[in-house]
């Protein structure tokens, strides 16, 4: 088991020369005066953990588009426009992917069924989301959105809700 606590840019390639022999990694980031706690009520199964990633974890840090924009000693160029984050991943580099925004597992198992999608003024999507497994816990659901090409480039997805 490997517990990792950042809150940066990270290079988790490492954890891939492990393979079976790392049972678990769990990303703490940073938890603050209370993440001590929270992630020993996780390790101990006190609590099935039911967060997400909030970020991408790329196979390499020289996969992120920033990494060759950060760190000089004069400045920083920001140089990815729209395509920050997961934006830029799933658009332009899907296969440097270790672990994909919104990545996270749980001590249980939920099933997804009953969508229902009503497009107006405004757009409504609703799930039926269902602990089917033995564990207490709380389940992410994510929706995305696909835009049409327009005059200004655009991700091939963005989180909305």
């Amino acid at each position: 088991m490997a517990i990792v606590n950042t809150g940066n840019v990270m290079d988790l390639s490492w954890a891939e020369e492990y393979g079976d022999r790392l049972a678990g990694l769990i990303l703490a980031w940073q938890g603050g005066m209370e993440g001590s706690r929270a992630l020993v009520d996780v390790l101990t199964g006190a609590v099935s953990p039911s967060g997400r990633l909030t970020d991408t974890i790329a196979g390499r840090y020289e996969d992120y588009p920033t990494a060759a924009n950060f760190g000089h000693k004069a400045y920083n160029c920001y140089a990815e426009d729209v395509f920050v984050g997961y934006r830029y991943f799933e658009t332009f580099a899907p296969d440097a992917v270790q672990f994909p925004f919104g990545f996270g597992l749980s001590y249980t198992t939920f099933g997804h069924s009953g969508v229902t999608f009503e497009a107006g003024d405004v757009v409504r999507v609703a799930v039926d989301v269902t602990n089917s497994g033995a564990r207490a816990s709380r389940q992410v659901v994510q929706l995305y959105v696909a835009a049409p090409d327009g005059a200004l480039a655009k991700p091939a997805r963005a989180l909305v809700g």
